[in-house]
């Protein structure tokens, strides 16, 4: 449910009057419900690894796992939008698309 909140939040702040785009919506929806997903099945297999460190390092590595799968699945976004859709979202360039997801 957070997950779809922060979807339809970034998707009304990406439009200057405020008006949501399906397809915008969309795309942020299933981005971040890929992230949220694939970042818990993760931590989830490493759950049993993670129990023997303390609650700093389980915090560190945690977040170094979601920040690598947002990346993983950012850089799938990006081959499939630009190279296989032409999605024109895209036309800012690859550092910034990633950029903007580590910030979003």
């Amino acid at each position: 449910m957070l997950a779809e909140l922060l979807a339809i939040s970034i998707t009304l702040l990406q439009q200057p009057n405020l008006s949501i785009q399906i397809i915008d919506l969309a795309i942020n929806s299933l981005f971040i419900q890929w992230v949220a997903l694939s970042s818990a099945g993760m931590l989830c297999i490493f759950g049993r690894r993670l129990q023997r460190f303390n609650d700093h390092w389980v915090a560190t590595i945690s977040y170094i796992i979601t920040l690598a799968i947002t990346l993983i699945i950012s850089e799938l976004a990006w081959y499939i939008l630009s190279r296989e859709l032409g999605y024109s979202y895209l036309n800012k360039g690859h550092a910034i698309f990633l950029l903007k997801n580590y910030v979003n």
